[in-house]
């Protein structure tokens, strides 16, 4: 049968009311099943008394809480529609989400990091109809968390199987983003098929400590609903909480990428914890990681790791390895589909023929978890699917005769900066908005851990070289872009490395990728 979010919240919570849904590490603040339900019904009612209407969209600036499943739970009933923002985001890239996305309400947390969210709001000038304030901080002109509970409680669903409830952010080629959009259906047939995939049931307890405004922390903790089991949310991730939070509470499942396990491991092994309830993960290799870490983490811990492939148009945890294979085969990137519903091929990126299997081409995706499309972007929509409906990912890889497929790396020039795929032009847009910089360029090297860093290579106004040194550059990024996006550096070039071709003069990335290696 079809499902919605809210009927799949329903069941879950009918099967087993009392049992924890969420559970926050850090204070130890609870929501059974029946809790959580009750919440997202009444929320319901309060978005609607508060003007929020079937098909409007509904933009979570939060850090992992509670209220942040709420909400999804009660878009879903209102047929609303939940756009993440991720909480490291500043003003240029929260402009650029509330452009696209247009939001009839906006959620946010004051005060998170002591980040002055409102401040950073105002500096936009798109202040949404409803603003929300979850927390004791209520910005000024803002409606109290608690005031969505006056209005009784929504019990009908407005919203259907067929109705888009989710848009996840992804970087467009001129740096505006997209936003992939995904159904009810879709979420919640993946977040079955996950749970299944990864043996995941009631008596379990999923740590979920990436941030739900991705798919891949949407879809861990989905997944771990539908099986009804517990969700560990704390509202940011540290390797030492986490460690002990697995101890603690035991937890049998954590999704992460490659990075986060590593400290994990390093905190549990510096402070004697045990790690030894972890039974099932999935990794993301972000940082170097590989078989090797894989073979380490069964080691010492005996949980069962296997590589998985993810995108926002996509989801995440689209397939994995078979739990019985040995750390070599199961550490690689890519996996067979949790469903076969789901399907995969490489083909060549010019000719667009199908490749045999074992042969790298750009892989292409068919199945329930594909995108329908980006929300009001009709042209990057046609441009992404192929004449006989397969998604057009960019990604290098191949396919094997079990179903599965092995993913490479990217076939563009997209940046993976602390885990988050990010397009270098929206970092050279911010750059040549500086008045000193005529033109700009950023490339993606290895820094010391083996994860990317984003070096940025700029040619100045003429004249204007003695007002623009790399720090002060530096510091115009950081105002106006998450941290992870800010430059380890910015050089100053007079000359660009170029190559002719049939389109014309093209700057060489990869030249300037070999100097900022030689400079980094």
């Amino acid at each position: 049968m079809t499902e919605t979010v809210a009927g799949l919240l329903a069941a879950v919570a009918a099967a087993g009311p009392a049992r924890t849904a969420v559970l926050v590490p850090e204070t130890g603040r609870r929501l059974t099943y029946s809790e959580l339900d009750r919440r997202s019904r009444q929320v319901a009612a309060g978005l609607a008394a508060l003007g929020v209407e079937h098909g409007d969209r509904i933009a979570l600036w939060l850090p992992n809480l509670p209220e942040a499943l709420v909400l999804q739970f009660a878009a879903g009933r209102l047929g609303a529609v939940v756009v993440g923002v991720n909480t490291r985001f500043r003003s240029a890239e929260l402009d650029a989400i509330l452009a696209a996305a247009e939001p009839a309400c906006l959620v946010m947390a004051q005060g998170f990091r002591d980040i002055d969210f409102a401040g950073i709001l105002a500096e936009t000038d798109r202040r949404p109809p409803l603003v929300v304030g979850v927390g004791s901080d209520v910005p000024e002109g803002a409606q109290p968390w608690s005031s969505l509970f006056d209005h009784g409680s929504l019990d009908a669903e407005l919203g259907t199987a067929y109705d888009v409830c989710n848009l996840f952010s992804t970087s467009g080629s001129t740096g505006i983003p997209k936003l992939a959009t995904h159904r009810q259906a879709s979420v919640v047939a993946h977040a079955r098929n996950d749970a299944t995939a990864f043996a995941m049931g009631p008596d379990d307890v999923s740590l979920c400590a990436l941030p739900l405004c991705g798919v891949f922390g949407f879809n861990a903790v989905m997944s771990a609903l539908a099986a009804g089991s517990t969700v560990l949310l704390p509202a940011a991730f540290d390797a030492a909480e986490a460690a002990h939070a697995i101890d603690e509470h035991r937890v049998t499942h954590w999704h992460a990428a490659d990075g986060m396990m590593r400290g994990v491991l390093d905190v549990a092994a510096a402070e004697g914890l045990s790690l030894r309830s972890w039974r099932e993960g999935a990794y993301a290799a972000f940082a170097g990681g590989g078989p090797d870490l894989v073979r380490e983490i069964e080691e010492s811990v005996g949980a069962r790791v296997t590589g998985v492939y993810g995108a926002s148009e996509v989801f995440a945890l689209l397939a994995r390895w078979a739990r019985e294979w040995d750390p070599d085969r199961r550490g690689v990137c890519g996996g067979i589909p949790v469903s076969p519903d789901l399907q995969v091929r490489a083909v060549h990126p010019e000719s667009g023929e199908v490749l045999p299997h074992g042969e790298p081409g750009e892989l292409q995706f068919r199945g329930y978890t594909v995108t329908s499309g980006y929300h009001g972007n009709p042209s990057a929509t046609a441009a992404a699917f192929t004449p006989d409906g397969w998604y057009r990912s960019g990604d290098l890889g191949s396919t094997r005769d079990d179903g599965g497929f092995l993913y490479l790396s990217r076939l563009k020039d997209s940046l993976r900066l602390r885990g988050f795929l990010t397009d270098p032009a929206e970092i050279e847009v911010q750059l040549q908005q500086h008045p000193a910089v005529r033109l700009a360029q950023v490339v993606g090297v290895s820094g010391p851990d083996g994860s990317d860093v984003a070096v940025a290579f700029v040619e100045l106004e003429p004249g204007a070289a003695a007002t623009a040194t790399s720090a002060e550059l530096v510091d115009h990024c950081r105002r106006a872009l998450a941290n992870y996006k800010v430059p380890a550096a910015v050089h100053v070039v007079d000359e660009w490395p170029t190559v002719s071709g049939p389109n014309g003069v093209k700057i060489q990335k990869m030249r300037l990728r070999d100097r900022a290696a030689g400079l980094l």
